[in-house]
């Protein structure tokens, strides 16, 4: 199992995508961290906020609430 972390997605959705597919990230044996500052700024707020909820509800990932997530 792979660990991952990552933070300052800030709404891009598709970069978070391609860091994903660069990596060779599986939900079903990796785990992935993601620090805060997932919206804002970026056009794809919503959909990237979406796949990581369910990346979350599936178990593979946790999330720290971020400044940008206050806002």
């Amino acid at each position: 199992m792979s660990v991952y972390l990552c933070s300052d997605l800030h709404g891009d959705f598709k970069g978070f995508k391609r860091l994903l597919d660069k990596v060779a990230f599986k939900p079903n044996g990796n785990k992935i961290y993601i620090l805060g500052d997932i919206i804002d700024r970026g056009k794809e707020n919503i959909a990237l906020l979406e796949y990581i909820m369910s990346l979350y509800e599936s178990g593979c990932a946790s999330v720290i609430k971020g400044n940008h997530e206050l806002f």
